[in-house]
């Protein structure tokens, strides 16, 4: 099941100055920005890809070789909208379903809480699709903290810890000294919010 995503985030969950008052760098001080700007961005892509969350909103498409038996789970967490679910129907025309509103009943139901999020069929079984063909559905959705104070703190101070551990340390080896504290800190932040499957 390929995900693809299909916008790109417009912000970071923490910002420069955040890193740079982390990092101890006087703020006006712009000798660091570029290189601690690449440092927020693999930091949070580390902690999302611990953890199975994103942190910043992006949309997201979801492709898939037919529906399953069950519900489409979602890859990703905070889901905040199912924008479409489209398929090829067994004659290979494209239909796009509705998300069920109560009146009219639609194909479909949302449950974005939690860290499992997923789309169940309101008919107990989705429809067939054209048959061996490939993506022949896809969803597309809203994922991810449309501000950076909506994200928990903990993750963001992961993030800051990250962002510190790989500028003082910038070699892979680190020579007369230790990150097991850095590492153990991150880990500990992000344990709540981690998916099983991440």
């Amino acid at each position: 099941m390929p995900l693809v995503q299909t916008t790109a985030p417009t912000n970071t969950v923490v910002s420069l100055a955040e890193a740079k008052e982390h990092c101890r760098v006087v703020a006006t001080d712009t000798t660091h920005d570029t290189l601690l700007a690449r440092l927020i961005v693999a930091a949070s892509e580390m902690i999302e890809a611990r953890t199975g969350l994103k942190l910043t909103a992006r949309t997201y498409r979801l492709d898939m070789d037919g529906f399953p038996s069950g519900d489409i789970e979602l890859p990703v967490y905070p889901v905040n909208s199912v924008a479409s679910v489209i398929y090829s129907d067994s004659e290979n025309s494209s239909v796009t379903m509705t998300e069920d509103a109560g009146s009219p009943v639609g194909d479909y139901w949302v449950n974005t809480s939690g860290v499992e999020p997923y789309i169940r069929a309101v008919a107990g079984a989705w429809p067939a699709t054209y048959l061996d063909k490939p993506n022949s559905v896809q969803v597309t959705m809203n994922a991810g903290y449309s501000d950076p104070s909506d994200c928990p703190e903990d993750l963001r101070a992961a993030v800051l810890v990250k962002v510190k551990e790989m500028f003082d340390n910038g070699g892979e080896t680190i020579e007369g000294t230790s990150a097991e504290a850095a590492i153990n800190s991150v880990e500990y932040l992000v344990a709540p919010h981690r998916r099983y499957n991440a």
